[in-house]
């Protein structure tokens, strides 16, 4: 008894001290006025681009190539109200998509009849799971929209059933997949295990299915650019396929409490044979789709939040269920309430390292002063949001065609490294402003051809990266070059 008492304490200040923190690093993160990540600036460009009526997904270019991915995020950012060129809405509109990842785990659990307790718990693990996902709750991206969209979808079609709540679930799913790619296989997978359970509304699903994609088909292009379909689905395609077993590994073991808990349960369901198919399906999906990212794209951390999303679930399925089964001082019980508060204490996490420096704050005001006071087009990779926050052109879309050459169409890249070429040698931009990083994205040899005297940006000393994990490469680890034209 003294036992199940004071792991329910633990489990109890784990769980506060998971929403305690995440406090502290939204606070200081949300409103910070520079990328906290390397694609949001690209992203924040995406949100004006659909701003200003430019079409998104048109010919790859010098000015603008976009993300491969859909368009349902920038589209809803660029809804927002508030400034131009500020982070602050997207990265709301983010934190949105992953609060509604909390609601709905609270709202299976609602469904199911667990205690209050139980349904607590899984938000409380998706919270305390900020630096395993690499700091993504607040950074201007759509996954947590994805998860958000399919979980919803869980909602309806875990509810009473019925034909209004099965279009509602189709809905959802084509929306998630709308939002980030892994929200079709996820969708299609659940659409599945529930014709498997021939509950009603079976058939209106699919045809909602059909229906809302032969929409989205024609729709998309239309009204965003021919192009859609190419960024969406051919560029991820020709990502290199390769699997970084010690990482996977390192993350698997930091979840393995929760997915322990998630196999226990889906061996009950089999034998009770109590809707076995959707338990199935979720697991199965979450874990297909994170390792289809990790297989992509296994370097960042965010491909790993389907996984934690199971983890969560688990924990919160598998206390609630086994206080009902055992009794809340059973012997399973406490194993169950124990490796929940080992699943929350692999969670737990240094907030330092996840706070925007002041070196990195005050480098970034210098780039920026740099090009508020220039008044001539420049060439600046990887600060395309900061060029045209000041009204200047966007240069080089440079990070998206890195995607684009490296992993995509590479004929397409190397055609569009040649139209650069073209420009720098015409003197289309007097003046070029590049950072020599640490992640081999240096330019500055690559431009010693075009620019003549080079003249070193004086920028404060000390830490001045991005907020990122110890592992992580600062963006802005080395100084950054002006280089005008010219000998003089």
């Amino acid at each position: 008894m003294w036992s199940g008492l004071m792991l329910r304490v633990l489990c109890a200040i784990l769980m506060f001290g998971a929403w305690f923190n995440l406090g502290l690093v939204l606070a200081r993160r949300l409103a910070f006025p520079y990328a906290l990540e390397w694609m949001e600036g690209g992203m924040l460009q995406h949100v004006e681009r659909l701003r200003q009526g430019l079409e998104l997904y048109g010919a790859p270019n010098p000015d603008f190539t976009p993300f491969p991915y859909p368009p349902l995020f920038p589209l809803m950012a660029s809804w927002l109200p508030g400034e131009s060129w500020s982070f602050l809405g997207p990265r709301l509109l983010a934190l949105v998509g992953h609060a509604g990842v909390c609601v709905c785990l609270w709202a299976i659990a609602r469904q199911r009849g667990l205690a209050s307790n139980a349904r607590a718990l899984g938000a409380s693990v998706y919270a305390a799971g900020y630096a395993f996902s690499g700091g993504w709750y607040d950074v201007a991206r759509a996954d947590g929209w994805a998860l958000f969209l399919s979980l919803a979808g869980v909602v309806f079609l875990w509810g009473k059933g019925g034909r209004g709540r099965a279009v509602a679930a189709g809905v959802l799913f084509l929306l998630a997949g709308l939002a980030k790619q892994i929200g079709w296989p996820l969708g299609i997978l659940l659409s599945v295990a529930y014709s498997v359970e021939r509950k009603p509304g079976a058939r209106e699903l699919w045809a909602t299915w059909f229906v809302g994609a032969v929409g989205l088909y024609f729709w998309v292009p239309a009204v965003l650019g021919e192009r859609a379909y190419f960024y969406i689905f051919e560029v991820l395609s020709g990502h290199e396929v390769a699997l970084d077993g010690p990482a996977l590994g390192a993350k698997f073991v930091v979840l393995l409490p929760g997915w322990l808990l998630g196999l226990w349960l889906v061996v009950r369901a089999c034998k009770a044979r109590e809707s076995a198919p959707m338990w199935v399906a979720l697991f199965v999906g979450w874990g297909l789709v994170t390792l289809m990212g990790v297989v992509h794209l296994g370097a960042y951390d965010n491909v790993y939040l389907p996984a934690l999303v199971a983890a969560a679930f688990a924990a919160m399925m598998g206390l609630g269920l086994a206080e009902r089964w055992y009794g809340r001082n059973g012997v399973a019980t406490r194993v169950v309430l124990g490796l929940v508060v080992m699943q929350l204490a692999a969670l737990t996490y240094d907030r330092r390292p996840w706070i925007p420096t002041d070196g990195y704050r005050a480098r970034m005001e210098c780039v920026e002063e740099e090009i508020a006071a220039s008044s001539e087009p420049m060439f600046a990779p990887g600060h395309g949001y900061l060029l045209e926050r000041h009204g200047l052109a966007s240069g080089f879309h440079w990070m998206a065609l890195f995607d684009l050459s490296a992993t995509g169409d590479g004929q397409v890249g190397v055609q569009l490294v040649e139209r650069v070429r073209d420009r720098l040698e015409a003197g289309d931009y007097p003046r070029a402003l590049c950072d020599r990083s640490a992640d081999g994205l240096d330019l500055s040899g690559w431009l010693e051809g075009f620019y003549g005297k080079r003249r070193v940006l004086e920028l404060p000393e000390g830490e001045g990266g991005m907020p990122l994990p110890p592992s992580g490469a600062p963006w802005f680890a080395s100084e950054i070059l002006t280089e005008p034209v010219g000998g003089g």
